[in-house]
């Protein structure tokens, strides 16, 4: 009971800490819905469906509007059209493109030094682009031989489902989807001491920091077990041997190659995984689809084979299906938060420096 008692007068204080500390609002806001002191529009919010609200907020607000929890301001672009004039559009295409610092970026993907949560700057251009560049190259080999697969492409090594690689993968990769969450994120931002408070959040916490640490381990041994393997891992190694900056010196830091990986788990793991889920929740309404998919694999792929991306060319319908699925869906609905490089306006509205974008 003392504990629990301890814990409430900690975040009560951390809450009026935030309530007196944030700053009188200047400039024109866009409007969004009013708050409650100190807590903002947290009760208003289902965090599992954020977009549902945003959307139906929309509908009220306009285009652009402005949500603020625990005392942090959030702008809403809820429109392509808003969009293509933030993200498109200069000055605010290069003042937008920024990322704000939150927790993910911080404790799992090693301070930012990698593709998505790290903030504008020329070595986060030279990381992207190899990042981009070996997702390319890798692409390109799996349409030759005709495999793909997310496991194997990251050590070059073919591995069964019950293994324990595969395994630790897929949890960090489920971990990480629950981390990434905006209402993670900005709970560990605000209170970053309730990560030692033990509650559900600091559990999924150390359930994703464990299985990140197990990851890299195996990544390492199976690299050094097999070093005539070659995957994406082993050609960010060779490229932290060779890559040199415009001083020419190396660049590449232990760092910048964890962050990448991680990025590859999150990204590739979570689009393949989506996809499949929704392929197949939809096919199964649309029975015509389905028997004509069913067709066209029969016709083209043998009896003992299953099919590859050799076999693409032969099979537009299948591609169409695939290709229309990932018009629909989104992975996520959200997007990652952009966050403002400096002060700029957007519509005739104030976005001050630092703030979070959604």
């Amino acid at each position: 009971m003392d504990s629990l008692l301890f814990c409430f007068l900690l975040v009560l204080a951390s809450l009026l800490f935030l309530f007196f500390k944030k700053k009188e609002r200047r400039g024109r806001f866009p409007p969004g819905p009013k708050g409650y002191p100190l807590v903002g529009n947290l009760f208003d919010v289902d965090f599992a469906s954020m977009y549902k609200k945003f959307d139906e907020w929309a509908t009220e607000y306009g285009d652009i509007f402005c949500v603020n929890i625990f005392g942090r301001n959030l702008f809403v672009l809820n429109s392509g059209a808003i969009n293509r004039e933030a993200f498109l559009q200069e000055p605010n295409a290069t003042i937008l493109a920024d990322r704000i610092e939150g927790m993910v970026g911080k404790d799992f993907f090693y301070y930012f030094p990698d593709i998505s949560f790290a903030r504008q700057n020329e070595t986060t251009i030279k990381r992207r682009k190899l990042g981009f560049r070996l997702m390319k190259a890798y692409g390109e080999d799996h349409e030759k031989d005709g495999t793909i697969n997310a496991e194997d492409t990251i050590n070059g090594r073919h591995y069964d489902d019950n293994s324990e690689f595969v395994f630790t993968l897929r949890e960090l990769d489920h971990q990480l989807t629950i981390m990434m969450h905006p209402w993670f994120d900005m709970l560990f931002h605000l209170f970053p001491f309730i990560r030692y408070i033990p509650c559900k959040p600091a559990l999924e916490y150390k359930r994703a920091k464990n299985a990140q640490n197990k990851f890299f381990a195996l990544l390492r041994e199976e690299a050094n077990k097999h070093p005539e393997d070659k995957g994406v891992y082993q050609d960010l190694l060779e490229a932290q041997k060779t890559e040199r900056n415009k001083k020419g010196e190396l660049w590449i830091l232990d760092e910048d190659i964890n962050g990448i990986m991680t990025n590859f788990v999150t990204a590739v793991m979570s689009v393949l995984k989506q996809l499949s889920r929704f392929k197949d929740s939809s096919i199964a309404r649309f029975c015509d689809v389905q028997k004509r998919l069913q067709e066209e694999v029969d016709t083209i792929v043998w009896d003992d084979e299953l099919p590859s991306l050799n076999n693409r060319s032969e099979m537009p319908y299948t591609e169409a299906v695939i290709m229309e699925t990932l018009r629909v869906i989104s992975h996520a609905p959200l997007s990652l938060p952009h966050g403002a490089s400096k002060h700029t306006t957007l519509r005739g509205y104030e976005i001050p420096k630092d703030a979070m974008i959604i």
